[in-house]
């Protein structure tokens, strides 16, 4: 009898601890369209000069992709300015990134992904699942799962600033995407 109470109360807990909130596909395209940040709002504060640097790998992560950072280090910038975002596949539907700075050499790991990046040459402003990808993506389902969430950040001082996530399970995300309206 103890075993089965053992038991029981293990697959309550598991069914409570792992459930997931959904929003349906409705509600995150009306939460979606609500926000109103632009690439534009977020210019870049730094024009290439045309002076390129080695890029510096100093971690292992770096080290492993060494080839995709020297081949993009070569190319124009396509991000803030100054930056190259080289974009890789790390397995079973997970992509990363770097940012280079084509003009110091420093490299900055990205933030790992699902479905992609949105970015412009002349914008501080980086999506990450971008919210139109998702919907995309989803579009055949009634609910967007938890974790398909787009992460608005900014990029200053060679580091990532998250400004507004759409769809994160442990905040108010109407709430948020208000304030960061007004």
């Amino acid at each position: 009898m103890k075993k089965l109470f053992l038991i029981l109360l293990a697959f309550f807990c598991m069914q409570f601890c792992f459930s997931q909130n959904m929003l349906s596909i409705r509600d995150y395209k009306t939460l979606s369209g609500a926000i109103s940040l632009k690439f534009e709002d977020f210019p870049t504060a730094k024009q290439w000069n045309s002076k390129r640097a080695t890029p510096v790998l100093d971690t292992d992560l770096k080290k492993t992709y060494r080839t995709l950072i020297r081949k993009n280090a070569e190319e124009e910038p396509n991000f803030n300015g100054i930056y190259r975002i080289a974009e890789f596949g790390a397995g079973t539907g997970w992509h990363g990134f770097f940012v280079i700075n084509l003009e110091t050499g420093s490299v900055t790991e990205g933030i790992f992904n699902d479905l992609g990046l949105e970015y412009t040459k002349d914008s501080r402003l980086i999506i990450v699942n971008p919210p139109d990808v998702i919907l995309d993506y989803w579009q055949e389902e009634e609910f967007v799962p938890v974790w398909a969430k787009s992460i608005y950040a900014l990029f200053e001082n060679e580091s990532f600033i998250n400004i507004l996530e759409v769809y994160n399970n442990n905040m108010n995300v109407e709430k948020q995407a208000m304030e960061v309206q007004k």
